[in-house]
């Protein structure tokens, strides 16, 4: 890649790092978990002050496109997963009302039918063992908060199962986006302790149709149980929070 086509000399240095680095992703000159040039090495290359790289690190960093580590053989590197930083993205669109609560519910039930249903091919121990796990911790985890963490985990660890990344990375991203909405409404349930028994039995019945290798079974009952969820999160007062399914 020729740094001169592709960045115009007027370009200010802020902009050229950044484009120089989301350019070498487009072409392929940097692939999924490259280690990036040190700071000095790409203000070397650009002609561009270090502070300028550094700015264009961050904004790549929040962007969820690099990562960066400390220590021997680590520095900055293109990010090898993309669900986290689509969640980012997509909770700040709820906030800002781009978006809603009930359309990525419904976006998210089409993605983990998908996803359940891919994972019920070829369901893998280490990964069936995982899930149990989640659920032993989920039937300890009383409170809200950290039964909600331990619900999202179980969620995104079947969406890993999938074989097929963008559908993974996007059913995570919009998990991720959305587990603050749900936590806050499932605190405000009169009860919660009959809600938490009843997401437990769902996931337990999710992962038994996912063994059984029976993919349109699981992605039903994973449908079935997203909309309970909503439901009863909407019957529990979250107006507002929380809007009917269409």
């Amino acid at each position: 890649m020729v740094w001169q086509d592709l960045v115009m000399p007027e370009s200010g240095g802020f902009e050229r790092a950044l484009a120089y680095i989301t350019d070498g992703i487009l072409s392929g000159e940097f692939a999924s978990g490259d280690r990036l040039p040190t700071e000095r090495e790409l203000a070397e290359t650009l002609g561009i002050g270090r502070s300028a790289v550094r700015e264009a690190m961050k904004v790549l960093q929040a962007q969820g496109l690099v990562t960066s580590s400390v220590g021997r053989g680590h520095g900055t590197r293109i990010s090898s997963t993309q669900g986290e930083a689509f969640g980012r993205m997509l909770r700040l669109n709820l906030a800002l009302n781009s978006t809603s609560f009930s359309d990525l519910t419904k976006t998210r039930i089409l993605l983990e039918r998908e996803a359940i249903r891919a994972a019920a091919r070829a369901p893998a121990p280490e990964r069936v063992a995982e899930l149990r796990a989640l659920i032993r911790r989920q039937e300890e985890a009383t409170a809200s908060e950290a039964f909600n963490v331990l619900d999202t985990e179980f969620h995104v660890a079947i969406a890993a199962m999938a074989d097929n990344r963008l559908l993974r990375d996007l059913t995570v991203a919009i998990r991720w986006a959305v587990a603050n909405t749900i936590s806050q409404a499932e605190s405000a349930l009169d009860d919660w302790e009959g809600v938490r028994l009843s997401l437990i039995a769902d996931h337990v019945g999710m992962l038994e149709a996912l063994i059984s290798g029976d993919g349109d079974r699981a992605a039903q009952v994973t449908d079935d149980h997203i909309r309970r969820a909503h439901a009863v999160l909407l019957e529990g007062g979250a107006h507002g929070v929380v809007e009917p399914l269409e």
